[in-house]
């Protein structure tokens, strides 16, 4: 029998924790120096070039990826061994985990505790960063309104417009975040920094090739995504970007269109979506995506969202006040996974909500009153069962 791990049983969020991509790009003799925060950059591994092109992103510890400028080579660590290789995915997990490192060369020691990245809830108001964060959130929104796309797509998820102007959500055009920034003088006007430096270092833009030549331009981080902010003291502290088609047309000597990922949020530690909307309340509910947090609130709920289904226990609000908790997540493996841990940390509030297989709360919203009959049957089978438990 094969000692091989199976897809099924790899802890991938755990092996990328364990082998960083920038000490596995250095094993596999790739000299990269460091150029900005948290950006490394090297001669490609994958082509022959001169001049280094090949982009190592680490601000992110949850979400560390490569890209090349030059051959379009792009992916995390287990992806970098796939292609470096030529093995299957399998195989390239076996051997960052059985043999921990590229072939004859040894990875530098790690310390076991990492950064976290930028705390965005401890963000000052009176910050440069905060001003630029307020600048992103005004374009954003303006951009949303002036984009019939846009606003078919929230349409089809059925977000209504006058909840989306009440949680004040926007759109990344590519075009009129950057030309705000560059808008003279371009400075932060107490600190006299660039803002397109500020901009920079809050994840909003970044470094791309250019289709023109070789230097890298600024392009904006959300291009083509409905962005939704965490607002605290009604102003954005942080953003997350839903795409609004989840396949890139396929470029030039491409067979097919490839797939994006559907959320990209601000490096860093997530904060919790939705604080303010349950501080205080005796009902609260836990939530999984953005957009299952956009029907709930849209439906009068006090509901908050972690945005994925791994988060610290210490992310967590106290929810002191909160009599009953209700936890409302996929029904997919993942979701009721992770129901099960949030379980013991709520103790006797805690209410988990099983939603209709392969419908999640998103998706219950979108189908309007019908769909609110249903959320309001499940949770009532939700209390139930706890008076049942003697939690009431």
């Amino acid at each position: 029998m094969s000692g091989k791990p199976s897809a099924e049983r790899i802890d991938t969020a755990a092996l990328k924790r364990e082998r960083p991509l920038a000490d596995v790009v250095a094993a596999y003799g790739v000299s990269l120096q460091r150029a900005g925060a948290g950006r490394l950059w090297g001669l490609c591994p994958f082509h022959q070039e001169r001049t280094p092109s090949f982009c190592v992103d680490v601000r992110d510890p949850s979400n560390e990826h490569f890209h090349c400028f030059g051959c379009a080579a792009h992916g995390d660590v287990i992806d970098l061994g796939m292609k470096r290789e030529g093995c299957s995915f399998p195989d390239a997990c076996e051997r960052l985990t059985t043999r921990g490192r590229p072939p004859s060369v040894e990875m530098a020691p790690r310390e076991p505790a990492r950064r976290v990245g930028r705390r965005w809830d401890l963000t000052r108001p009176e910050s440069p960063e905060a001003r630029v964060l307020d600048l992103a959130g005004r374009v954003f929104a303006d951009a949303l309104w002036a984009s019939p796309r846009a606003q078919r797509y929230l349409d089809t998820r059925g977000v209504p417009a006058e909840l989306a102007r009440a949680l004040h959500l926007g759109y990344a055009d590519g075009r009129a975040l950057l030309q705000a920034l560059r808008r003279p003088p371009g400075l932060d006007p107490a600190s006299g920094q660039s803002l397109l430096d500020i901009a920079d270092g809050l994840g909003l833009i970044r470094l791309r090739p250019s289709s023109e030549d070789e230097t890298p331009q600024y392009r904006e981080f959300f291009f083509d995504r409905l962005v939704i902010p965490e607002m605290r003291g009604g102003r954005p502290i942080w953003f997350i970007g839903r795409a609004l088609e989840d396949l890139v047309p396929a470029r030039s000597g491409a067979q097919a269109p490839s797939t994006r990922p559907k959320y990209l949020s601000l490096p860093g530690e997530r904060p919790i979506l939705g604080l303010e909307h349950v501080r205080g309340r005796s009902t609260a509910y836990l939530v999984e995506g953005p957009f299952d947090w956009l029907g709930a609130v849209g439906w009068g709920l006090p509901a908050f969202a972690i945005c994925g289904t791994h988060v610290p226990p210490e992310r967590l609000p106290s929810l002191r006040g909160a009599v009953a908790i209700y936890g409302v997540f996929d029904p997919d493996r993942a979701g009721q996974s992770a129901a099960q841990r949030f379980a013991p940390l709520m103790g006797a509030r805690w209410r988990p909500v099983k939603l209709p297989n392969g419908l999640d709360l998103a998706e219950l919203a979108a189908l309007g009153e019908p769909g609110r009959k249903v959320f309001d049957a499940l949770v009532g089978r939700a209390r139930a069962a706890a008076w049942r438990e003697g939690r009431s």
